[in-house]
């Protein structure tokens, strides 16, 4: 059965669903191949991958710096500052090159559904907040003007997939902790009552 982990709107704004600067950040390879973006002596590649460990070739993926104050992707024009992108053959990112250094804990690598400037994620986390919640099954609604679902699995971090939209959209996230639930259903419910309750514009 599913059940309800957390509600939000989907904005153009960064938002920080409970990180912790301490989380150990994305899995940092040698840099290389031919792709690259940025400039700078400072070069940075990662590979994604599952909260198994396994490498994600060919995923849609979302890039940012987090917690370091005053640095983010130069060449991402939004005001997220996220790069969305697709990881290569063997799961890894372009090489990223700036011309300042980013600590490992301060970047964010996640699986991505959808694109567009607008764009959110989860950090599952237990009750005390101290602690990310790895492996576990949700499924992340969006109620845009075409609906829309995504199920997925927690990573290391404890972070969901970012996603992402050319619009302003309602999100809800659940806990996907039996498989008897339909997601078309439960998009479908969970859409209806997100319009329902949504306030009337002026």
């Amino acid at each position: 059965m599913l059940s309800l982990l957390a509600l939000s709107v989907l904005t153009g704004c960064a938002s920080d669903q409970g990180a912790s600067p301490a989380s150990p950040g994305p899995a940092q390879v040698r840099p290389s191949g031919s792709a690259q973006l940025g400039q700078g002596r400072h070069l940075y590649q990662f590979e994604l991958r599952d909260w198994h460990g396994k490498p994600q070739p060919n995923q849609p993926f979302a890039l940012s710096i987090q917690n370091a104050k005053g640095r983010s992707l130069p060449f991402v024009a939004d005001r997220k500052k996220v790069y969305q992108g697709v990881t290569d053959a063997a799961g890894r990112t372009p090489v990223i090159a700036l011309p300042f250094h980013i600590k490992p804990a301060d970047w964010r690598l996640r699986e991505r559904f959808g694109a567009g400037p607008y764009g959110e994620d989860f950090r599952l986390t237990d009750p005390s907040g101290k602690h990310p919640l790895a492996g576990l099954d949700y499924t992340l609604v969006a109620c845009g003007k075409v609906p829309r679902h995504y199920e997925g699995t927690s990573n290391a971090q404890g972070f969901t997939a970012y996603i992402a939209s050319a619009e302003a959209e309602h999100l809800t996230l659940y806990d996907r902790g039996m498989e008897d639930d339909d997601p078309e259903k439960v998009m479908k419910e969970t859409c209806q009552a997100s319009t329902i309750t949504a306030p009337s514009k002026p």
